[in-house]
């Protein structure tokens, strides 16, 4: 990312991609793993940044010493986007890439934890799935960590953020995201009050309590949350409850109540800070359909060996929203029954051996997925299928996903 000479070194351009701070930087981070397998360095424009019109080169470090002032500004009106495939334009003046972002059959888009980052050897690949539950996770929360590099006065408000809040007794998160998310068209999400949560964080302290008392530890752990939600009503919500004491901040709720305050530089530095401190609570409850939480859950995989169990979905398994989340083999063979469990998705059959992009678990006993052998979309039973992490990518000759030309 720092090469001593920009005006000879492969160069990898992309746009900013005009969206909340989880979607951005999931973004960039999509890009990271191209620009690593084509072995260029990623240059972000920001000129349309909606934060401080040059988000990561204000609270964050440079991702790189090139900068995209230092490129004409033709070369991003050049890039060209097919339907079926995203072309790569190349300069004639220098070894220039530029991509674009955008949705092509959005349910097939390579990001499960069981499919390998194209850079990656094999024998990388297999060494991390010897010790760690989800290395899809860990790879990105890597990349993740990298992007989001702090600048001085950044790294000082989150010292102080982390003071505050005292990581010295246990601490569970929860990530209550509502406004806008539940109302924009296309948005997976719904509802989930403050209550739905609790019992989660419950059996949570509960285990942790059983596991103190085989150290001879009787004395109960105070149940202590960390609540980062865009929706201020909660932090009322929390005053009519017994035997929790909540901590966080409701000023950064409330800058991100709305978008005007949401994408100021203050809102910027309020979500930076909830998505810091949630991924180092012992625990996380939320709705991973939130971009935000899935980045929390990232970044805790690289503080801990295996962080992968630390978090606990209300809705979506984790992955992008819309996009599959996981890939999965079927065990056992289903005979699809119309209409069985949700009004609007069918069941889809199932014969033995079939492999299924899953985007969604809707936690009532059935996934929702495509079916790779038919091109059915619909729901299937969860236990009749397991996880599948041999599944090779680059032999998916039925792919309607990203080519390189």
């Amino acid at each position: 990312q720092n090469p001593s000479n920009c005006s000879n070194a492969p160069i990898l351009l992309t746009p900013y991609l005009p969206c909340g701070f989880g979607c951005y930087v999931h973004s960039i981070e999509w890009v990271m793993s191209l620009s690593l397998f084509l072995n260029k360095v990623i240059v972000v424009d920001q000129s349309t940044s909606h934060y401080t019109k040059n988000v990561t080169n204000d609270p964050f470090q440079p991702m790189s010493t090139c900068q995209s002032q230092n490129y004409s500004r033709e070369l991003f009106s050049e890039m060209n986007c097919e339907l079926e495939e995203c072309k790569f334009i190349k300069s004639t003046k220098q070894n220039i890439t530029c991509t674009k972002f955008v949705l092509v059959n959005k349910e097939l888009v390579p990001r499960p934890p069981g499919l390998k980052p194209r850079y990656l050897s094999q024998q990388f690949w297999n060494r991390l799935y010897s010790f760690h539950g989800n290395p899809k996770a860990w790879i990105a929360g890597h990349h993740i960590r990298y992007i989001l590099r702090p600048k001085p006065f950044m790294e000082d408000i989150i010292q102080q953020a982390e003071k505050t809040v005292n990581f010295s007794q246990p601490l569970v998160g929860i990530h209550i995201r509502r406004t806008d998310k539940l109302t924009m068209e296309g948005e997976n999400a719904r509802f989930i009050t403050l209550q739905q949560y609790l019992p989660h964080v419950d059996q949570w302290y509960d285990k942790y309590d059983l596991s103190q008392r085989r150290k001879n530890i009787t004395i109960p752990t105070e149940r202590r949350i960390y609540l980062a939600t865009d929706d201020p009503s909660v932090w009322e919500e929390t005053k009519e409850l017994v035997g929790y004491t909540f901590v966080g901040f409701k000023r950064f709720s409330q800058a991100a109540s709305n978008l005007s305050s949401r994408n100021s530089l203050s809102g910027l530095l309020g979500v930076v800070v909830d998505v810091t401190m949630l991924s180092k609570c012992d625990a996380m409850v939320c709705s991973l359909s939130s971009e935000v939480p899935n980045l929390a859950f990232e970044l805790r995989q690289t503080e801990h060996l295996d962080a992968s169990n630390d978090v606990i979905p209300l809705d979506l398994g984790y992955g992008y929203e819309f996009l599959v989340s996981r890939v999965h083999i079927a065990v056992y063979a289903h005979k699809a029954k119309v209409k069985a469990t949700n009004e609007t998705f069918d069941e889809i059959e199932l014969m033995q051996g079939d492999i299924l992009f899953t985007i969604t678990n809707w936690w009532n006993g059935f996934y929702n997925g495509i079916n790779e052998r038919t091109g059915e979309k619909g729901l299937y039973p969860t236990y009749k299928v397991e996880v599948y992490y041999n599944f090779n990518f680059e032999k998916f000759v039925r792919t309607r996903i990203f080519t390189l030309s």
